[in-house]
């Protein structure tokens, strides 16, 4: 339809996020069944868009399991907007997101609106998830959001600490993933999920025989 499949993927995604927290926190459906709901909306509605633009010439392959190749100018601003946008939501609220993602009970007796921070929460989720799947593709996205942080899980520090070394630890697979795979000439994708997986076995290693 002649505009940006990754515009197009965070604005749905938001648009999905907006209905499961409404209808979980307005008690219209449990969040497993709004994210069902959700789900089939989001697929019907693909193929109705898809049968009006007459097919797709996407390349199918890239969406599944990532290319950074495909990233072009307009798709680099939006990562660079949104990553930054993300940053300062999560420095400016970090507490109160703590809180929440805790104990949402002790946060509303506090007087913080769980609601609100749960929505914008759950929003930063999904577009995190959306920028990923330039990356590493939408199969490989969930070791590029879990991996990280159970790596840094293995060290025992404090939530802070292990917040920004899972960070850390993100982006130097990922940063590792790219050259590697330009030098072996090989899926990038694959090479990331695989220096994660590797980092994390280092990691739990070394952990586990320190403590020994």
């Amino acid at each position: 339809l002649g505009v940006n499949p990754l515009l197009t993927a965070l604005v749905v995604a938001i648009l999905g996020v907006l209905a499961i927290s409404y209808m979980r926190h307005h008690g219209l459906a449990q969040s497993d069944s709004a994210i069902a709901l959700m789900l089939a909306v989001g697929f019907s509605t693909g193929l109705i868009f898809i049968s009006l633009a007459g097919g797709f010439n996407i390349d199918l392959f890239s969406f599944l399991f990532g290319s950074i190749l495909t990233i072009g100018a307009p798709d680099l601003i939006i990562i660079t907007g949104l990553s930054l946008v993300s940053l300062i939501v999560v420095g400016v609220f970090y507490k109160e997101l703590l809180s929440v993602t805790f104990d949402e009970e002790a946060s509303r007796l506090m007087g913080i609106p769980v609601g609100i921070l749960s929505t914008i929460l759950n929003v930063l989720v999904a577009m995190t998830i959306v920028l990923s799947i330039k990356v590493v593709g939408m199969i490989l996205v969930s070791a590029l959001l879990v991996i990280p942080g159970l790596t840094a899980l293995q060290l025992g520090m404090s939530f802070r600490d292990t917040v920004i070394s899972a960070i850390l630890f993100g982006v130097i697979s990922v940063v590792v993933g790219i050259f590697a795979s330009a030098l072996l000439n090989v899926a990038t994708s694959g090479v990331i999920v695989f220096t994660l997986v590797a980092l994390f076995l280092i990691i739990a290693l070394w952990s586990r025989y320190t403590r020994a």
